[in-house]
Formats: C-alpha cells, sequence, structure tokens
C-alpha cells in the first residue's frame, strides 16, 4: 500500500531544496583569505600562516646577449631546483606610472613658454633671433617628449611575483633570505612593501577590473 507524503512534509523538502540555491549573506572577511598585512610587507592569512610578495627583475630576454640569456635561465632552473619549498608564481598586468616624468615635462613646456613671452618683451626682440629659435625647438621637443610620455601610460606592464610561504613570520623571513640568494642578481628578487602588496591583493581579488 502506497503512503502519501503529507502536505506538510512536501514543503519541508521543497524549502530545504529552495535553500540550497539561495545566496546567503556573508561577510566580506569571511571571503578573504587574508587577515592583515603586516608593516614589513608580510600577509598573515586566516589559518595565522605567513606568506609574501617578492617581484622578479623584468627583463627582456630577446635583448640579452646569448651568454647572459643562459645565465639567467641557469639562474631561474637553478633556483627552482634548490628552493623546495612552496612557491607559487602570479602574473600581473599594471598600468605603466609615468606621473613624474608627465609632471617634469608638463614644468619644462610652461618654463620654455615663460622665457619665450619674456624674449617677446625686451626691447631688442629683434636681435634675440637665435634664441627665439633655440626655444621655440626646444619647446617642440618637449611637447613630443610630453606626448610620447603620454603614450607610454597607456601601455600596460607585465608584473611577475613569487610568493612564499611559511607557518611563522620567522620562517618566511627565512626562506625570503634563501629564496633571494638562490635568485642572484639576475632576478633581483624584491620583498613588496606593505603598499604595494596592497595593491597587489586588490587585482587578484578583483581580477575583472580594469585598473
Amino acid at each position: 500500500m502506497k503512503v502519501k507524503s503529507s502536505k506538510k512534509e512536501t514543503n519541508f523538502k521543497l524549502e530545504q531544496i529552495l535553500d540550497f540555491f539561495r545566496v546567503k549573506d556573508v561577510s566580506m572577511l569571511d571571503t578573504l583569505p587574508i587577515k592583515k598585512v603586516l608593516a614589513n610587507g608580510i600577509i598573515v592569512d586566516k589559518d595565522n600562516h605567513y606568506q609574501a610578495f617578492l617581484k622578479i627583475k623584468t627583463t627582456d630576454l630577446t635583448s640579452l646577449s646569448s651568454e647572459d640569456f643562459n645565465r639567467t635561465i641557469n639562474k631561474f632552473t637553478y633556483l627552482l631546483r634548490v628552493y623546495t619549498e612552496p612557491l607559487k608564481i602570479v602574473s600581473l598586468t599594471y598600468p605603466t606610472e609615468v606621473l613624474e616624468q608627465l609632471a617634469y615635462w608638463k614644468y619644462r613646456i610652461d618654463y620654455t613658454k615663460k622665457k619665450l613671452y619674456a624674449l617677446e618683451k625686451t626691447l631688442e626682440y629683434e636681435t634675440y633671433s637665435r634664441k627665439e629659435e633655440y626655444l621655440r625647438n626646444q619647446l617642440t621637443l618637449t611637447y613630443e617628449n610630453y606626448n610620447r610620455i603620454t603614450y607610454v601610460g597607456t601601455l600596460k606592464e607585465l608584473t611577475f611575483l613569487f610568493v612564499v610561504y611559511g607557518k611563522t613570520q620567522a620562517e618566511v623571513v627565512s626562506r625570503i633570505q634563501d629564496i633571494k640568494g638562490y635568485g642572484g642578481r639576475e632576478l633581483d628578487l624584491e620583498l613588496l612593501d606593505k603598499e604595494n602588496v596592497t595593491t597587489v591583493l586588490h587585482k587578484l581579488n578583483n581580477m575583472n577590473s580594469k585598473e
């Protein structure tokens, strides 16, 4: 004899199924694997383990001599062979930073314009034709450099990072020293400071961001 489920039991099962698909409110802290970034740039994760980002020197391998090319590849291979602790390589793209360069060439443009304006106000303007030509050539060059730097600012800079791990801060610091030694001057590994680590974490957790 088949026993029919009661309406109450059916509704309960339906609620269980629907509850599986409902979006639950989750704290932002619970979704991020990072607890904090220390003053020295070392990261503490939710499990109270430690990690650090080391920037790898960007090298145009196609422009190197065969000797330098082989030396760089061999150094990278050596590092991966002798460093046996957990290690991750991360690649990120950044807008090229050109604010300082733009500010400099903007200053040069304004300075040259003022020199030209002052020259035009002198009573002996006719005797300064060569200086005028020189200043106008300088102004043209400064505009060209400003426009060139502006274009460079639209390009993306590719950056590679090593991520080093450890159970304690002292362990991470020790492994940072080891891996920097293994990388030598060819890789020129640089520990990221707190500000740059924060930027990296923002990009890693906002992969769809255009910044």
